[in-house]
């Protein structure tokens, strides 16, 4: 029983640190991304109604990776928004940018 428990507590040690620098290295690099949205969105991801940039902060996650995925795909029609997501070359990036602004 002992080697049960030791090799749960490494099990559960190992699970802990890969989170750590998981979840420690997304945000640097999401706000690296999140920089050129700021142009239109806002340093805060509140939106801007004059250029008719939506609050980005706060919004739920899938509903953000959803829209920059359509962005990508061309199924909604922005020019801005195609080309700043056309930067975010993969799903990964995308994915991390929808976390750190949900």
């Amino acid at each position: 029983m002992p080697t049960f428990s030791r090799h749960l507590a490494i099990c559960s040690l190992s699970l802990s640190v890969s989170l750590f620098f998981l979840i420690g290295a997304a945000p640097s690099q999401a706000e690296a991304d999140f920089q050129v949205c700021q142009a239109c969105h806002g340093a805060k991801a509140e939106g801007n109604a004059a250029l008719g940039a939506p609050a980005l902060a706060g919004q739920l996650h899938d509903y953000l990776l959803r829209a920059m995925e359509e962005f990508a795909q061309g199924q909604r029609q922005n020019p801005q928004m195609a080309a700043v997501v056309a930067s975010l070359q993969d799903s990964q990036r995308r994915a991390r940018l929808a976390n750190y602004l949900s």
